[in-house]
């Protein structure tokens, strides 16, 4: 009788793992790391973005920006492209 649990469970584990694979951005084995060219850009790019926010607190076109909008994430239209990277 305690095959019959333990089949169960393996059976139960077995479907559950396949769910999970079938799952887009669940397969370890597609799991694809990112070049270290593509993780150098990114942490450049988060660096940069950082610089931006930080000189928006400075910055007296974003706070009227922030103001008329009442959104506390708002940026001028200089920091706005250059957080997109143009």
């Amino acid at each position: 009788m305690a095959d019959d649990s333990n089949r169960q469970k393996k059976k139960r584990i077995r479907e559950g793992v396949q769910r999970l694979r079938s799952t887009p951005g669940w397969d370890p084995s597609r799991f694809v790391r990112a070049s270290p060219e593509e993780q150098l850009r990114a942490l450049d790019q988060e660096s940069q973005n950082a610089r931006t926010y930080e000189a928006t607190d400075a910055c007296e076109a974003c706070l009227q920006a922030r103001a008329a909008s009442g959104d506390e994430t708002a940026l001028c239209e200089a920091h706005l492209t250059e957080a997109l990277g143009f």
